[in-house]
């Protein structure tokens, strides 16, 4: 693949707007008391909610996967709990790098994303 001067100004710009938004999302968590560190390297931030965790137990949300849950149903937001990725990575370890992840390495560990781009295209090819 080429990228030609299109591309690349295309490109630039968009990470430009992604730095931009990227702190932007970040200052805002944090003055909300939400725990994070600024994005470096792509547009992807790690929330940690332990400062509020005694406002969220109280509504009954224990953990992250209720978390999300509950951000997306009364919020609208959709995020991923830390430990989905956590569990995909430590089982990835005992894989040596040189060699192929097993065929259902995806859906036991990241079955959730799966069933989510599936439902995407379900939803989009709907009549």
């Amino acid at each position: 693949f080429l990228c030609g001067s299109e591309i690349e100004n295309y490109l630039s710009h968009v990470r430009k707007i992604l730095a931009l938004l990227g702190k932007e999302t970040a200052a805002i968590l944090k003055n909300g008391n939400i725990s994070v560190n600024d994005p470096t390297g792509g547009f992807y931030l790690f929330l940690d909610f332990t400062p509020l965790s005694e406002k969220l137990v109280k509504r009954g949300i224990t953990d992250g996967s209720i978390l999300c849950d509950r951000l997306l149903d009364e919020c609208g937001v959709a995020i991923l709990p830390g430990v989905d990725g956590a569990k995909a990575l430590s089982a990835s370890y005992s894989i040596p790098l040189h060699e192929k992840f097993p065929a259902d390495f995806l859906l036991q560990y990241c079955g959730n994303v799966i069933e989510a781009a599936e439902k995407i295209v379900e939803w989009g090819n709907a009549e």
